[in-house]
């Protein structure tokens, strides 16, 4: 029997954004700056693999908490990136701990691990940049802690009813207004739009389809998610910031954002 995150009576969800568009990444391995174009996934998103999954800094089977297989794993495009949902959250020792880094304010962060169908090398700002318009597949996304792309971004559902901090409350309205066929969270107006903040621009051309629940019931058992300690200092498979990542929760941190 599988359980799963509750906090405080609810169920626990964590959101985010995997890829920003028009985003300058931190450097690669070749030293080049990548940059995805708004439809970079839309190809794989037509009929995503089943065997695309969520994994904690994208580690090994055992840091997957979510998966289309099991559908538990949501990802769309909207006119910001590469949303992602998973919801319900299993019980299991990767989604404790990451939940934990995520509230503490360590991990707040995405990524993907995708290969790259068409791409090509502009001159940008005076350096060579590799901008990513088709990916061919997607493996997984994930939360981590240095994220190559700087605009990403991730949160716990039940940070929405005011532990979020301000930064992330638009990003988090975007994401909200453009998820298929879902009613606001609790902390957002039906707009989508967080509660006490100012108005945020509604998106253009937003499909909004509800698709049919394949949510599997189960037992759920309260879990005390806590501030816990994380260790700031662990690597993340797919980034190459360094491992001192340091607390996050800059406001700036979408500065290199144009969308």
């Amino acid at each position: 029997m599988t359980h799963y995150m509750q906090h405080e009576g609810r169920s626990i969800s964590i959101a985010g954004y995997a890829c920003t568009w028009r985003t300058l990444s931190h450097r690669d391995p070749g030293n080049r700056r990548n940059l995805f174009l708004p439809g970079a996934f839309r190809d794989v998103l037509i009929r995503p693999s089943r065997s695309i999954e969520c994994r904690v800094h994208h580690a090994g089977p055992g840091a997957v908490i979510g998966s289309i297989r099991d559908s538990n794993l949501e990802i769309w495009e909207d006119d910001f990136g590469l949303a992602f949902c998973v919801d319900p959250v299993p019980v299991t020792s990767a989604s404790v701990s990451i939940i934990q880094s995520i509230v503490a304010g360590w991990t707040r962060g995405a990524s993907t691990r995708a290969t790259v169908a068409e791409r090509e090398i502009q001159t940008i700002d005076g350096e060579e940049v590799v901008v990513i318009t088709r990916m061919e597949s997607l493996l997984h996304v994930a939360p981590v802690s240095a994220p190559m792309d700087e605009a990403t971004a991730v949160w716990c559902s039940h940070e929405v009813d005011g532990d979020l901090p301000g930064y992330l409350r638009p990003v988090a309205a975007r994401w909200a207004e453009s998820r298929p066929g879902a009613d606001p969270p609790k902390g957002f107006s039906e707009r989508g739009q967080p509660l006490g903040c100012g108005k945020l621009k509604r998106g253009s051309n937003i499909k909004r389809q509800r698709p049919e629940s394949t949510h599997a019931s189960a037992n759920r058992i309260e879990c005390s998610v806590k501030r816990g300690r994380h260790d700031p200092r662990s690597s993340c498979a797919s980034c190459d910031v360094g491992a001192d990542h340091g607390r996050r929760g800059r406001d700036d941190r979408f500065r290199d954002a144009v969308v």
